[in-house]
């Protein structure tokens, strides 16, 4: 027997999404998506506008 992802509704994690928006049809991988949220800092929302907010920033 093949080792076959665990695949689970990915509305599940939108809470790491600042935009959040709905597939019923689009499945993830579970082991990874949970492993992915548990090194996630507590609030951290993606993308992380703190980060891009300094992207574009030229440097002085």
């Amino acid at each position: 027997m093949t080792n076959q992802p665990f695949m689970v509704p990915a509305d599940l994690y939108n809470r790491i999404f600042a935009a959040q928006t709905t597939d019923s049809s689009l499945r993830v991988d579970y082991e990874v998506w949970t492993r992915i949220l548990a090194g996630l800092p507590e609030g951290y929302k993606l993308p992380d506008w703190t980060v891009l907010s300094t992207i574009g920033k030229p440097t002085s």
